[in-house]
């Protein structure tokens, strides 16, 4: 999960995490695809605000992911916006 509004990320990671989910998180779309890279693991689902700082949008995280990690045969995203 990529979200650099703080309380709502926790508030979604915690979420995942109870049902049973590992979620990997970040505030940044650079931080994003550290994890993803210390992570050797499948990535099923991103779920990205597409206004972040760190000069990635929520688009580009996952085009960079999919792009740059060919262990994953399929990529699903989802990206999150609100007004505001």
């Amino acid at each position: 999960m990529v979200q650099d509004e703080v309380l709502l990320l926790q508030l979604h990671c915690l979420n995942l995490k109870r049902r049973g989910y590992h979620v990997l998180s970040a505030e940044t779309g650079p931080r994003a695809l550290e994890l993803v890279a210390e992570n050797p693991g499948p990535i099923d689902l991103l779920i990205a605000n597409m206004g972040l700082p760190g000069g990635m949008t929520g688009r580009a995280v996952a085009d960079a992911l999919h792009k740059n990690t060919s262990r994953h045969e399929s990529h699903h995203h989802q990206r999150l916006s609100h007004p505001g």
